[in-house]
């Protein structure tokens, strides 16, 4: 993981004494990735309530990973707050979360645009706002904190909050 912080870093750690229902939201971080076939994450990302509900995969898959190959035989249905949407996931012991660029564009009826310096997911149903990616080392994701609204005083780009523009 090449950053000066950990995946774990980026998502929130809870301490054992504290008291949590379900994790903060939003403090999962999605990749999206080119390169991969299916929606991937971990137990590590979950909440309580998605834990309770992973089941056997109605269609396992093997996979080609950077650790070799690996069957996923389960899966979870989990809400990508960003999107606003549900997604399946297969669940792999050690893997970030990781949103398939192709299957959401494919599948799950978003577009993908990377043109210029930041891409954006978006629904194909019209008048759906951009979910801008964030870039580490190249590669985009996706996270809640784009949608602060210091955001829009940061960047050149967007001078009236209320345009089409504008990040949701």
């Amino acid at each position: 993981y090449p950053r000066d912080t950990t995946m774990l870093d980026e998502q929130g750690s809870f301490f054992k004494n504290e008291v949590v229902m379900e994790r903060p939201k939003p403090k999962r971080v999605f990749i999206v990735d080119s390169g991969a076939s299916c929606h991937l994450i971990s137990k590590l990302y979950l909440t309580r309530e998605e834990k309770r509900k992973i089941r056997k995969a109605s269609s396992p898959v093997t996979l080609a990973t950077a650790n070799g190959i690996v069957k996923a035989t389960k899966e979870v249905r989990v809400f990508v707050h960003e999107l606003r949407q549900h997604l399946w996931f297969y669940l792999l012991s050690t893997v970030p979360p990781v949103i398939s660029r192709g299957r959401i564009c494919l599948k799950e009826g978003f577009r993908y645009v990377w043109e210029g310096p930041e891409p954006y997911i978006q629904s194909k149903v019209p008048g759906s706002k951009k979910v801008y990616c964030r870039l580490s080392f190249h590669c985009p994701y996706v996270c809640k904190s784009l949608q602060v609204p210091d955001v829009y005083d940061a960047h050149p780009r967007i001078k009236d909050k209320g345009s089409e523009e504008s990040r949701p």
